[in-house]
């Protein structure tokens, strides 16, 4: 028997014949011959198109995905078709090819998507200059009463809630800045969690979030550009990933409230017209080599923020802040923030147990680091901070408790390497600036 594929016409097919001669593949007039039991696609090129298998049970194929839905785009195909389709299972994935995509309408995101493309220079997401996104938000919040207590790590007591009526296992549970899955809602006032609780709230009276979350979304080897609004806007949204993502021009290139597990890896947010990218409410989120350089407000703003980790990260050249943070706590800054029109790094008010090791704060237009009211516990350590048009390091506010600046470089600062005004401030082994008490 002969295997083989003939184009007798546009598209091809298979054709088999008694023989025991080898298999081909005929396109344009001329013939490829293949070894006998080998079969490949038209278009097969090796490591670069299609898909081949060999006598020997070697097989080529370039994207493999087991176990999930896989939907295909080139530009002009409709994203938001393809999300739905795959929303009506257990979601999937969706690869772009090369090409821009012009969005005409905001894109509503559902769970368990991911959207790749070939890469963030030839893949380009294009929202026309209009107020268009890309859009996740949670559905059924129940906000409630308050929490009296979590027991044993799970079982939470409210106050004035009514669970039963109002909230399923379907929900999850968001407090201290992190969702929760819900194992069982055993009465109006007392409901389990399926994940142990990792602490952060003051009780009684805590508030919460019962909600039906967007959860497992990812962003990667894309360009998202030319929005006027926020380009991603996510709200109740739990295990986003970005990687390899590029946002160009929008009018703030991500803004997220209450979410929780965000990673950021390998990410550009430039030349927004205002704070490139805007955590509100979030927390237990790390980023990897993010850039937000030149946006049209801070860099990146923290409000609120608890537990998380940003390594390897740049914010250079904006028109505010390169880092703005109020009301968070356990944060840690290994970044460089240079040449910004406000303060490298500043801590407006309520912050608690920020680190901010081994940076670069460099030709900032005001101070580099400045601690402006009730920041306690602030630690500064092993960083460069040179040449900026204030302070080096400006401790503003008696309200700021604590403070440790330790083995730092300071060298050029217009009003000086270090002002302080805090309570309990610990400084020593520097270099450029004087050890006290």
């Amino acid at each position: 028997m002969r295997f083989g594929v003939e184009k007798l016409s546009n598209p091809f097919r298979v054709k088999t014949e008694p023989s025991s001669g080898p298999s081909y593949f005929e396109a344009s007039g001329s013939r490829t011959i293949l070894k006998k039991g080998e079969f490949q696609s038209p278009n097969y090129v090796k490591s670069r198109k299609g898909w081949r298998v060999n006598s020997e049970g070697e097989a080529e194929f370039q994207k493999v995905h087991i176990g999930s839905q896989l939907i295909t785009l080139a530009p002009g195909d409709s994203l938001q078709a393809a999300i739905d389709d795959l929303s009506l299972g257990d979601g999937g994935h969706i690869f772009l090819q090369a090409g821009t995509y012009n969005i005409l309408n905001t894109v509503n995101l559902k769970s368990s998507i991911q959207i790749e493309g070939e890469n963030k220079s030839t893949t380009i997401i294009d929202f026309g200059s209009a107020s268009r996104q890309f859009k996740a938000t949670g559905t059924s919040i129940y906000t409630t009463g308050t929490i009296t207590s979590i027991a044993n790590g799970v079982t939470v007591t409210g106050s004035g809630t009514l669970w039963l009526a109002n909230v399923t296992a379907d929900h999850q549970f968001f407090i201290a800045n992190r969702w929760y899955k819900i194992a069982s809602i055993t009465s109006d006032t007392t409901l389990v969690l399926a994940e142990g609780y990792a602490g952060g709230a003051t009780f009684p009276g805590a508030a919460y979030r019962a909600v039906k979350i967007i959860k497992d979304i990812e962003f990667k080897e894309l360009t998202i550009q030319n929005s006027t609004t926020n380009a991603l806007d996510l709200d109740d949204c739990r295990d986003i990933t970005f990687d390899g993502v590029q946002f160009i021009t929008n009018n703030k290139g991500v803004v997220a409230d209450n979410c929780s597990e965000l990673i950021f890896n390998e990410i550009i947010i430039v030349s927004s017209t205002s704070n490139g990218l805007e955590l509100n409410t979030c927390g237990f989120s790390n980023a990897n080599s993010l850039s937000t350089p030149s946006n049209g407000g801070h860099g990146v703003v923290f409000n609120d923020f608890r537990i998380g980790s940003f390594f390897a990260c740049s914010s250079d050249s904006n028109t505010g802040d390169g880092y703005n943070l109020t009301s968070c706590s356990v944060l840690n800054l290994n970044i460089e923030s240079s040449s910004n029109g406000g303060q490298g790094i500043e801590l407006v008010s309520g912050n608690t147990g920020i680190n901010i090791v081994d940076g670069f704060i460099e030709s900032n237009t005001s101070d580099g680091i400045k601690l402006t009211a009730s920041s306690d516990r602030t630690i500064i350590s092993r960083n460069h901070i040179i040449a900026n048009g204030a302070y080096g390091v400006n401790i503003f506010a008696s309200t700021c408790d604590s403070p440790l600046v330790i083995g730092c470089i300071f060298d050029n600062n217009t009003s000086g390497a270090i002002n302080n005004s805090g309570t309990n401030t610990l400084i020593r082994s520097n270099i450029g600036a004087a050890d006290s008490p």
